[in-house]
């Protein structure tokens, strides 16, 4: 059963859902390159050309919700491919 819940230690951390979807999206494939036609069509069931900077936004917010500098390995930026999700 899936609560929809992210914490941080003991911090409970309220994402939106989008959000949760992309980071759940993301951990799923954890050590694996994801996309980002790939991450735009499984998060946001765009199925078409179509401005993946959208992308960008939602990982800013997952960042900086979590507290996790672009320095950090856990949420990778792979620079015009997509992102990636570490251990």
């Amino acid at each position: 059963m899936s609560t929809h819940q992210v914490f941080k230690g003991d911090e409970e951390i309220a994402l939106t859902q989008k959000e949760f979807a992309l980071l759940e999206y993301l951990l799923r494939h954890k050590n694996k390159v994801c996309r980002r036609q790939s991450i735009i069509e499984n998060v946001w069931d765009i199925h078409f050309e179509y401005n993946t900077g959208v992308i960008d936004v939602y990982m800013n917010a997952l960042r900086k919700k979590l507290k996790i500098s672009k320095e950090d390995d856990y949420l990778q930026t792979i620079r015009g491919i997509g992102y990636v999700a570490r251990d």
